[in-house]
């Protein structure tokens, strides 16, 4: 495992708000995170890098709607 990061983080790789990255993830169409905690998640931030690289084209593609 890579080093965490926040949603936060991953909202600001992905130019989106947190709310969109919360609702990704509820819908299946982004990468769960890693509980820590009961109220602390993150993700790995290779495996975000790596569904970014996958997903480019659909994330910019979404972006100009």
């Amino acid at each position: 495992m890579g080093r965490l990061i926040t949603i936060q983080k991953v909202a600001e790789k992905f130019g989106r708000c947190e709310e969109t990255i919360r609702n990704w993830v509820k819908l299946g169409k982004f990468p769960p995170p890693i509980t820590v905690t009961n109220k602390s998640k993150f993700w790995d931030e290779g495996e975000i890098e790596k569904f970014l690289r996958k997903n480019k084209s659909k994330i910019s593609q979404n972006k100009s709607k």
